[in-house]
């Protein structure tokens, strides 16, 4: 014999994304979000040791962090990231 009890637990559900460089909903049609998610980790030894950032962004902000990085890359050849994380420098 299989004995149950009913057990109630909460659940959290996403509501809403929200970015984080221009703090637009990521908020689509129905239950879809359309979003893009950065995460940098500081390397052991470095001087961002233990060092986390996660940041979620919208499908704009997102493109134009990809094509901010690889155009001025090749042009400038300097870090697309520079002064986006707040890293003591």
């Amino acid at each position: 014999m299989i004995k149950t009890k009913l057990v109630t637990r909460e659940v959290y559900e996403m509501e809403d994304v929200v970015c984080d460089i221009c703090q637009k909903s990521c908020h689509v049609s129905g239950r879809n979000h359309s979003y893009g998610t950065l995460k940098f980790s500081g390397c052991y030894g470095s001087k961002y040791d233990l060092q986390c950032v996660e940041m979620h962004l919208c499908d704009e902000c997102t493109f134009e962090i990809v094509n901010r990085s690889t155009t001025e890359n090749i042009v400038q050849r300097e870090s697309p990231w520079k002064g986006m994380f707040p890293f003591n420098e």
